[in-house]
């Protein structure tokens, strides 16, 4: 985590694991990573899986949200 200017602790690290698959067990295809032009991206590539990266832009979301972050 060098958003925090340090790594994170144990807990911290298995918190962020659940949170990553526990999203994206219930992960469905978004249409709107489907669009065109959406989220900044013209198409998506192929090698990249829609549902992982929802589930890593909801991870990189809760973390910028920590008020460790917000507080510095």
């Amino acid at each position: 985590m060098t958003a925090l200017n340090r790594m994170p602790d144990e807990q911290e690290t298995r918190l962020l694991s659940e949170l990553h698959y526990s999203a994206l067990a219930m992960s469905q295809p978004s249409e709107t990573l489907a669009t065109p032009g959406s989220a900044g991206i013209r198409t998506l590539p192929e090698d990249i899986n829609p549902a992982e990266l929802e589930t890593w832009t909801l991870v990189d979301r809760a973390i910028l949200n920590l008020d460790e972050l917000l507080n510095r």
